[in-house]
């Protein structure tokens, strides 16, 4: 529980460099995403930059309902 909130925490605190750990860690997918729009990725790096929170989001809230068990960890309470 304790080290979900110290995650969200950081997200709020350091919004670039968990930025930049989402897009190092959703590479692999990133680079199957990119070829299918490609030209959308150089005209709108934002695209890019939402799916990579996307998939950091989605890890942490994986990580706080192994700790909350089930799925209460959803609701953010």
């Amino acid at each position: 529980m304790d080290k979900f909130r110290e995650g969200v925490r950081d997200l709020g605190d350091e919004p670039a460099r968990q930025t930049e750990g989402a897009q190092q860690q959703g590479k692999s997918g990133m680079e199957s995403a990119k070829q299918k729009t490609q030209g959308e990725s150089k005209s709108n790096p934002m695209e890019k930059a939402k799916s990579a929170v996307e998939d950091k989001i989605q890890g942490l809230r994986e990580e706080g309902q192994k700790f909350m068990g089930g799925d209460k960890g959803g609701s953010g309470r």
